[in-house]
């Protein structure tokens, strides 16, 4: 017995050392501040294209941002096997350009950049001269001329200038009561153009209106999107500057920042079926201390240094032992009654993703449909796998019945629903009646309460910024959960809850 207690103070001893050690090498030799900073002033912004190489000779050109002189950028190219180069185009502004002499199969190409966030929201102030409008060719039936020409003139009368002009413009044709010119309008050339047919529209009425305009790209500031395409923008003159505005409804997602200028963001010969989608995260440390973790040696590990689309994923991964521990701790020394260990935890990082109050209503909501539906095929008498598996079933179904009812309702945040884990609500609700039967209701209703209960605690510790920038830039101090872990392991006292309940049995 004292080997195996020495065995497990040694191996304690070990994983406290080795996480302190490493977090005190990258605060001190790589500058990888312990403790977030009050103010979180820096984006990592990654395109990825993708496409399909025919087996010839490849060049794929991408719109960059167009940067101010003395910005603090950081830039990163991952393009495995492919000659890279940057130009200035007339008319588009940066462009980087792979190449390659052949390639086949599906490809992709990274380009990252990183920009103080005031750098990154000015990009959209970067102006030029007004060009010169062309003349105006625009086709379409009859119709569509009468249908755009009664939508102009209602609009140059509530009008005084460009701006206004177009902001007129478009709540007339996207906003929320539409006209039937504009309901017209937006069928027909949703009929004729297919995807992007909303700039279309936009700028035939600003080439009617003689209005001096431009393409651009923009990209949304949000890192709860995950990928996301880019946003089709046009900016017209005013007169005096440049304004833009979006040919689509994203404002409410989040800011919206110009990528790049041009009529085409992506162009690729050699290869088909090509497109580019964005991830965007805040960065937490400064860019100095992020470049430092990437050229790290290779057994300093940071979430950092991984790409931003699989960082995104893995920042969720390194708090899940973060939710283990809370667990454990709950269950342990508190003393909470709960369904399994990784229920609690998955429900937590699902809150992670849907404001709390909402979550909550809708695991309330699908367990109850779920047991209801549980007692209906116990009468069936069937095995326990395919059991669970109509559980796994009719879980999907009340999934996708919620978020249509709450599309319905106007409430958007019930197409969230999915990221609850479909079988770990199947087996919570196949556990969950089964304890009903053995043990009765009040003893189901208190071990899925403290599992609600356990989940929530967890989720508040997750949230927590502290917690959530160690997870990202110290994730080796996850070895003292684990030493935590290990100690509550051996412990065989009273957990708080017993010391309530024998209270009397103290006083005695």
């Amino acid at each position: 017995m004292k080997r195996k207690s020495a065995l497990l103070w040694g191996l304690v001893i070990l994983l406290c050392g080795t996480a302190v050690g490493l977090a005190v090498y990258k605060s001190t030799s790589l500058g990888v501040p312990f403790l977030p900073g009050q103010r979180q002033n820096a984006w990592t912004v990654e395109a990825t294209v993708r496409f399909d190489a025919n087996g010839r000779e490849v060049e794929v050109e991408l719109g960059l941002p167009p940067l101010k002189e003395n910005s603090e950028v950081r830039q990163e190219v991952a393009s495995l096997g492919y000659g890279y180069q940057e130009r200035n185009l007339v008319g588009q502004g940066r462009r980087g350009i792979w190449s390659a002499r052949s390639r086949s199969g599906v490809q992709r190409l990274y380009y990252q950049i990183s920009l103080a966030e005031e750098d990154l929201r000015s990009l959209g102030e970067i102006k030029s001269s007004a060009p010169e409008v062309e003349p105006s060719r625009i086709g379409g039936s009859e119709s569509e001329m009468l249908a755009r020409e009664t939508l102009r003139k209602e609009c140059r009368e509530k009008s005084a200038n460009p701006e206004t002009f177009v902001t007129q413009l478009w709540s007339r044709l996207f906003g929320e009561s539409l006209s039937q010119e504009a309901g017209f309008l937006r069928r027909s050339y949703e009929a004729r153009i297919g995807e992007g047919w909303e700039m279309s529209l936009l700028q035939d009425f600003l080439q009617m209106e003689g209005i001096a305009y431009r393409k651009a790209w923009g990209v949304i500031l949000n890192e709860t999107l995950g990928s996301q395409k880019p946003v089709p923008m046009i900016e017209f003159y005013d007169g005096r500057d440049w304004e833009a505005v979006e040919a689509v409804a994203v404002r409410e997602a989040g800011e919206l920042v110009v990528w790049s200028r041009g009529d085409s963001l992506l162009d690729v010969r050699g290869g088909n079926n090509s497109q580019v989608f964005f991830t965007t995260i805040r960065n937490m440390a400064p860019l100095e201390a992020t470049d430092a973790l990437r050229n790290a040696p290779a057994w300093i590990g940071s979430i950092a240094a991984l790409p931003v689309n699989e960082r995104r994923v893995f920042r969720y991964i390194a708090l899940i032992p973060v939710g283990a521990f809370m667990i454990v701790v709950l269950r342990n020394l508190v003393g909470f009654n709960m369904l399994g260990t990784f229920m609690p935890v998955l429900l937590a990082l699902s809150f992670l993703e849907i404001p709390l109050a909402p979550a909550l209503l809708m695991f309330s909501a699908l367990l109850a449909a779920g047991l209801f539906f549980r007692f209906f095929l116990s009468r069936l008498n069937l095995l326990v796998v395919p059991r669970v598996a109509a559980c796994v079933v009719v879980v999907s179904l009340l999934m996708i019945v919620f978020g249509l009812f709450s599309w319905r309702m106007g409430l958007t945040v019930g197409l969230e629903v999915t990221v609850f884990p479909m079988v770990v609500l199947a087996w919570t609700i196949e556990r969950m009646s089964i304890l009903w039967d053995e043990e009765g209701a009040g003893a189901a209703m208190v071990q899925a309460g403290g599992s609600l209960a356990a989940a929530v605690l967890a989720y508040l510790v997750m949230r927590i910024r502290t917690v959530d920038y160690w997870a990202q830039y110290f994730p080796e101090l996850l070895l003292i959960l684990l030493a935590g872990i290990l100690l509550i392991g051996r412990y065989t006292g009273y957990r708080m809850s017993e010391l309530i309940r024998f209270k009397s049995f103290v006083k005695s």
